[in-house]
């Protein structure tokens, strides 16, 4: 089985604070390493206290208390997040999704539980993500690089990259993660035409594993 699989992990902040979070998506460590690119939580409150106004899934709103302390409790779980402190953030995303559960939160929350190291957890977390918002392509990545590498069931796997690489046609690691599960099913027409997708994109590992995907095309067709 192929480990070369990797994506950065996208860690969500509530879109009312207007804080992007951002961090290695790789999944073929012990953990994800979280980045810290954290505006921190007070002066978001403040802004929003002058502003007065929050995000909801549906617009915005001022007159929704649940909201506010949910996505209250989301900046929380995320600051959490990205100092490395799961169980923290677990807290406080569990108060999130009890008071108004979105996507965001249940995507995060996957995080924390596979930086625990309960995989059936977060894939419970993300299923409930993408279910609720199917239009992310992050959280189809991380669900077809845990199918593959810890469940071992690469036909799953390969259904999510998919669905990930039909959103985002044009992204070169996802078009290497789907080459790397296409070749260890030794379907190589399929691996070899994505890693060279993803080499045309700019993914320089992607050439030793397309040359090596040739060449073991060359050395089963003798």
């Amino acid at each position: 089985m192929f480990s070369a699989v990797s994506r950065k992990v996208r860690v969500v902040a509530p879109r009312f604070l207007s804080i992007h979070l951002t961090g290695v998506r790789t999944l073929n460590c012990s953990q994800p390493q979280i980045f810290n690119h954290y505006s921190t939580f007070n002066p978001a409150l403040k802004a929003y206290r002058s502003a007065r106004y929050y995000a909801s899934d549906v617009g915005f709103s001022n007159t929704n208390p649940a909201i506010f302390e949910s996505q209250k409790a989301m900046a929380l779980g995320a600051s959490a997040l990205t100092q490395g402190n799961a169980d923290s953030a677990v807290d406080h995303l569990t108060r999130a999704l009890e008071l108004h559960p979105t996507a965001d939160a249940h995507y995060n929350m996957g995080i924390c539980q596979y930086m625990l190291k309960d995989i059936d957890k977060a894939l419970e977390h993300w299923e409930k993500s993408v279910k609720m918002d199917p239009s992310q392509a992050d959280v189809y990545v991380s669900l077809g690089n845990i199918y593959f590498m810890s469940k071992k069931d690469p036909e799953t796997a390969i259904s999510y990259m998919k669905h990930a690489l039909e959103l985002t046609p044009t992204d070169p690691e996802i078009q290497f993660n789907l080459a790397c599960m296409y070749e260890s099913k030794d379907d190589l027409e399929s691996a070899i035409r994505l890693y060279d997708q993803a080499v045309s994109h700019g993914l320089e590992k992607a050439k030793a594993h397309l040359r090596n995907a040739m060449a073991k095309k060359m050395k089963n067709a003798v």
